[in-house]
């Protein structure tokens, strides 16, 4: 079996190098190649992963901004493995137990397979999550509970799950094709959640398996303020796309509750807060406006 590792990068050249020498490190269970695309568009970036190419290591320059959903679409159909691994360009392995992902993911009625998430001081990062639904909408995004959508179960225990976060996962190259791979409608953010139910509902079963550990970085490719705005637009707009694909009925109390959130986060910050934050949701809030 061969493995394809899909990686889009966006100026995290640094991360994306080290990321590719975990694998060249620790996968020798299996053939595979490792399918970079660039969306920086920078010569200085270019200049950094020029520097991965081999036999094993391939990258492409887009001439604008894919975003994560196209880049890994785009290496999809260039990918000759049978099964795909995408992975984030600041994620990288510590051991080989990424095949155990592998062969699980192997079995025919299994869909995506996910390892546990490390943060850099070695605390665990949710990794799997529920699919949402309007009250947990609502502890999100009005109650601000960040873990609304985490389940109450034990992180170390492998099990079944409905979303498998998108920072890695694996899965069959015939079945991610089958369902016809992620949807362009999104840009980032949200596509996982979207594929994981289009899987669902295919009877295919979502697995999260903590022997398989991985450490991510989180946000590297967002931290000025223009990128973080530029992520918190697409963060509320793939939700919108997703609940205007999958909740057609109640749509607009989803959108409505998303549009509320903005406001109050970016109040609280002109109130509580010294930096200059609240600006960007209020700016998120104009643009979603006009979408």
């Amino acid at each position: 079996m061969k493995l394809s590792f899909l990686i889009v990068n966006y100026f995290s050249a640094e991360y994306t190098i080290k990321c590719v020498k975990s694998i060249l490190k620790y996968i020798h269970f299996a053939d595979y190649e490792i399918l970079i695309v660039d969306n920086s568009v920078s010569e200085n970036e270019k200049l950094h992963l020029d520097s991965l190419k081999d036999n094993r290591v391939y990258v492409y320059y887009a001439d604008k901004n894919l975003g994560f959903v196209k880049g890994n679409n785009f290496l999809a159909e260039k990918a000759k493995g049978e099964m795909l691994v995408l992975i984030n360009p600041d994620c990288y392995l510590i051991d080989d137990s990424i095949k155990l992902l592998v062969e699980k993911s192997a079995e025919e009625n299994i869909g995506v397979v996910g390892p546990k998430l490390l943060n850099e001081d070695d605390s665990y990062q949710i990794s799997f999550y529920k699919l949402p639904e309007l009250w947990t909408v609502i502890k999100e995004h009005i109650f601000l509970n960040k873990k609304a959508y985490v389940y109450k179960t034990d992180h170390n225990v492998a099990q079944n799950c409905e979303v498998i976060k998108g920072a890695c996962m694996v899965i069959k190259k015939e079945l991610f094709n089958n369902v016809n791979r992620f949807d362009d409608s999104f840009f980032m953010y949200s596509e996982e959640v979207d594929l994981c139910k289009r899987l669902i509902s295919y009877d295919k079963i979502n697995i999260y398996n903590p022997a398989c550990t991985i450490y991510h970085f989180g946000k590297k490719s967002t931290s000025s303020d223009r990128a973080k705005e530029f992520s918190l637009f697409h963060y509320h707009k793939s939700k919108l796309v997703y609940f205007k694909k999958h909740k057609q009925k109640t749509y607009f109390i989803y959108k409505f509750i998303l549009m509320f959130s903005l406001i109050e986060r970016a109040v609280l910050l002109k109130i509580f807060s010294t930096n200059c934050h609240s600006s960007i949701y209020f700016s998120s809030f104009k643009k979603l406006l006009r979408e």
